[in-house]
C-alpha cells in the first residue's frame, strides 16, 4: 500500500491503477512506502517525503528523492540509481546502480549491496563490515548524481568547453539580424509594460512615489547600500528556500514582494528623471504620463543594451541592478525608520517651467 497518490503519471488517467510499463515515470508529494511483494516499474521521483522499501518490495527504475529520508529494508531493492538531495539513507537491501547523497548521512548495513558507486557530498558514511560496494566510494565535490539531469561537478574542463563551442551551430547573417530585431521588439514591449505599471503605481500611491523620489535626491548613497543589501539577501534567501523544494512557495512569495519593491523604486527613479525633464517643457504634463514615459525611456535604453548582447548585455544588467537598487533602498529607508516621514534635509525641488 502506498500512502501518497502520484501527482504525475505519464500513463493515461484511466490506467493509473493498471500495471505500469517500464517507460513510466511516477512522481509523488508525500511519504511513499513500497510494501512486500510490490513492484514499481519505471523511475520514481519523490519531492517531499520519506521513502521506505520493505522486504521483497522493489523499484525497477531509478529513485530520486528531493527532500526526505530513504530506507531500503533487507530483501528490498532498487533496480537503478538512488539519489537523495536532502535526507539520510539507511540501506540494508540492494541498489543495482549508483547511490548518491547530496546533503545527508548514509548507513550501509551488513546485508546492504550497492553494485555501483557510493557518493556523498555533505554527510557521513557508516558502513558495516558485511556491506558490499561494487564501485568506488566518493566524498566531497566529486559527487556523482545519477538519475537526474547531468550537471558536471566540478565545472567542465577546457577541452569539453572548446568542444561545445565547436559543436555550436553557426547562424547566418540574416538569422542574426532577425534574432536581434526580435530581441529589440521584445525589449520595447517590456519597456512599455514597465511604463504602464509605473503610471498605475503613481496613480495608486502618489505619496509613496514622491517620498521615495525625495529620498533618492537626499540620500542616494545610503539608498544604494540599503537597496543592494536587500536585493542580494532576497536572492540568497530565496535560493536557499527553493533548494528545500517544500519551501519553494515561500521563496516565490519572497521574490514577488522583492519585485514589488523594485518596481516602486524604479517608478521613483523615473519620477526623479521626469521632474527634471519637465523643467525643459513649456507646459508640464500630467505626472503619471510623464513618469510613465520616463520609465519607458529608462527601461528601453537598458533593454537595447540587453538586445545587443555580449558585453553590452552585461553593462545593461549591471546598470539596471545598480539603479534599481537605489530606488529600492529609497522605498525601504523610510519604512526602516521609526517615523516613516522623518527624513534628513531634502534638497528643495527645482521650480517647473511655469514656476
Amino acid at each position: 500500500m502506498m500512502r501518497a497518490a502520484p501527482i504525475e503519471n505519464r500513463l493515461p488517467a484511466s490506467s493509473v491503477n493498471t500495471p505500469i510499463t517500464a517507460d513510466a515515470q511516477q512522481s509523488y508529494f508525500g511519504d511513499l512506502t513500497v510494501e512486500r511483494d510490490q513492484v514499481l516499474a519505471g523511475n520514481v521521483i519523490v519531492y517531499d517525503g520519506d521513502v521506505t522499501i520493505e522486504r521483497d518490495g522493489r523499484i525497477n527504475g531509478d529513485l530520486v528523492v528531493y527532500s526526505g529520508d530513504v530506507k531500503i529494508r533487507a530483501g528490498g531493492g532498487v533496480g537503478g540509481n538512488v539519489t537523495a538531495f536532502s535526507g539520510d539513507m539507511d540501506v540494508a537491501g540492494e541498489v543495482n546502480g549508483n547511490l548518491a547523497a547530496m546533503n545527508g548521512d548514509v548507513t550501509l548495513e551488513d546485508s546492504a549491496r550497492v553494485n555501483g558507486n557510493v557518493s556523498i557530498l555533505n554527510g557521513d558514511l557508516e558502513r558495516a563490515d558485511g556491506a558490499v560496494v561494487g564501485g568506488n566510494v566518493v566524498k566531497g565535490p566529486r559527487l556523482e548524481l545519477p538519475g537526474v539531469p547531468a550537471v558536471p561537478l566540478p565545472f567542465p574542463s577546457m577541452p569539453d568547453m572548446a568542444q561545445s563551442a565547436i559543436a555550436k551551430p553557426q547562424r547566418s547573417l540574416f538569422q542574426e539580424v532577425g534574432a536581434f530585431a526580435a530581441r529589440v521588439i521584445g525589449a520595447g514591449m517590456f519597456a512599455l509594460l514597465i511604463g504602464l505599471i509605473a503610471a498605475i503605481i503613481v496613480m495608486a500611491k502618489p505619496e509613496l512615489v514622491d517620498r521615495s523620489r525625495q529620498t533618492i535626491v537626499a540620500e542616494p548613497a545610503l539608498s544604494f547600500v540599503a537597496g543592494i543589501v536587500a536585493n542580494l539577501m532576497t536572492v540568497f534567501v530565496a535560493a536557499f528556500l527553493a533548494i528545500t523544494i517544500c519551501l519553494m512557495p515561500v521563496s516565490l512569495v519572497l521574490l514577488l514582494v522583492a519585485a514589488g519593491f523594485n518596481l516602486v523604486g524604479w517608478t521613483a527613479i523615473a519620477a526623479a528623471a521626469a521632474r527634471r525633464g519637465n523643467l525643459y517643457l513649456k507646459s508640464p504634463v500630467r505626472s503619471e504620463i510623464a513618469i510613465g514615459a520616463a520609465a519607458v525611456i529608462l527601461t528601453g535604453v537598458l533593454g537595447l543594451l540587453w538586445a545587443m548582447g555580449g558585453c553590452f548585455r552585461f553593462m545593461g544588467m549591471a546598470t539596471w541592478f545598480i539603479v534599481s537598487s537605489v530606488g529600492t533602498g529609497a522605498v525601504l529607508l523610510p519604512l526602516l525608520r521609526r517615523n516613516g516621514t522623518r527624513l534628513p534635509a531634502v534638497i528643495p525641488d527645482e521650480p517647473t517651467a511655469q514656476g
